[in-house]
């Protein structure tokens, strides 16, 4: 018998769209200026934390599918590697072209560091990124880790126990970073650090959360929860995890499909394709700017706005002929 197919969530997508929004809104408005205007006046505080929001809101998101996903092991580093990395290529690849020929202050890099970009170590050996806002996808993959190994022993072993010895893992790395100073074996509890997802598994465990909490398995929802915001506090700060919970109240409401302004085509749309929005949009956007700026002899916040529609209309036509084909 064929199974039926789920229909999709276009709120969850909505959600995913609302995020990429505010990253992008957080970077073309407010960090542009900061790094190459200083016009503090364009950069509201309340911008500031336009990104943290919408990357949580992110890692909510996949920690929520991830744990009602059965694959695991090197099955499911497989599929995210052949899910994700072929964009990215073409991505980092224009973006590296692109700042040779228009320099970019601070965010050049050379062919070496490309090509350690390229296959995905330069996050473990803290090599500058082609795109400094792809460290989102170096712990995305850390977590991507966890998961298959959590996921692949859960067949044999107690979940919640692995989830616990997981986080004692991050508080491990995290104390004795802490604690030391330089050397090999500093070196070493980077690498493990940036392989378990550096802290960001706290959000992907608040996202498996709100899944527990759908299956009304009340109690594990709240140990879990207790896990999550533990380490998050711990790793982070406590701001920080007051907008974990938010993102988690807002995945469990568009869950249960209580947000419907979210379900709008453009927003819904932009949530589909927000992974190639992402790994396109920040530094070829900067080169944009930057180019208008000296063109025009400063920087003015239209560019921004102009910019802003460019990145996100290049991000839907990479999804439908890049990553989706």
């Amino acid at each position: 018998m064929s199974e039926v197919k789920q229909e999709r969530n276009k709120q969850v997508d909505g959600l995913k769209g609302f995020a990429m929004l505010l990253v992008i809104f957080y970077h073309f408005f407010y960090r542009y200026p900061e790094i190459y205007s200083q016009g503090n006046e364009l950069r509201l505080p309340f911008i500031s934390k336009f990104g943290v929001i919408g990357v949580t809101l992110f890692f909510v998101v996949s920690g929520y599918f991830m744990s009602n996903s059965s694959v695991g092991g090197y099955r499911l580093i497989k599929k995210k590697v052949i899910r994700l990395w072929p964009v990215y290529a073409i991505s980092i690849t224009l973006c590296f072209l692109l700042t040779k020929c228009i320099y970019l202050p601070d965010r050049t890099v050379g062919f070496r560091d490309y090509l350690l970009n390229l296959v995905w170590v330069n996050g473990l050996i803290n090599t500058p990124y082609v795109d400094g806002a792809h460290w989102y996808i170096t712990d995305l993959l850390g977590c991507f880790i966890v998961y298959a190994f959590i996921n692949q022993q859960s067949k044999h072993y107690n979940r919640t126990i692995i989830i616990c010895l997981s986080i004692a893992i991050s508080i491990a790395c995290k104390f004795l970073t802490n604690h030391l100073s330089g050397g090999a074996i500093n070196c070493s509890i980077y690498i493990i650090d940036t392989l378990t997802g550096s802290g960001r598994i706290s959000m992907m465990y608040a996202g498996e959360t709100v899944a527990i909490l759908g299956k009304k398995q009340y109690k594990e929802a709240v140990f879990m929860e207790i896990l999550s915001i533990s380490l998050c506090i711990y790793r982070f700060s406590v701001l920080y995890t007051i907008t974990l919970v938010v993102a988690q109240v807002l995945m469990f409401l568009v869950v249960n499909q209580k947000i419907k302004a979210l379900a709008i085509r453009p927003i819904s749309l932009i949530g589909e394709a927000s992974y190639s929005i992402y790994v396109f949009h920040q530094n070829i956007g900067f080169v944009i700017i930057y180019t208008f700026s000296a063109v025009f002899q400063g920087y003015n916040l239209i560019y921004s706005c102009i910019v802003f529609v460019i990145m996100i209309l290049w991000g839907l036509i990479a999804f439908k002929y890049l990553e989706v084909s």
